[in-house]
């Protein structure tokens, strides 16, 4: 009996994970293939000065797996500017200081 449970539960974690590991592939592929497009919608964001499309676009970028050391400055150079006449974009920054930095800003 003994014996039954623990082939059980040994294949339901087997499951689990092959399904979590899958999960994570696609989600992978899908932030690749999004990335581009969420930049490009960042830039012309701010090209706009359209600070809702900012915060989404922004948040998307910041929370990508691609997200490149080149645009995480890029992002955190371009918020610096765009924080002293939109206060509304300052919890952006502070992700984006800490993508940037590694450190939580003071």
């Amino acid at each position: 009996m003994n014996i039954w449970i623990i082939v059980i539960y040994l294949s339901i974690s087997f499951l689990f994970m092959i399904v979590w590991f899958y999960y994570l592939a696609q989600r992978r592929k899908r932030h690749k293939t999004e990335y581009p497009l969420i930049l490009q919608k960042f830039k012309t964001a701010l090209i706009k000065g359209d600070t809702n499309e900012i915060i989404e676009s922004g948040n998307k970028l910041l929370y990508n797996v691609h997200f490149t050391v080149e645009h995480r400055k890029y992002v955190f150079v371009e918020l610096n500017k765009k924080l002293e006449h939109h206060p509304e974009l300052k919890q952006i920054w502070k992700e984006a200081y800490y993508k940037y930095y590694g450190i939580v800003p003071d």
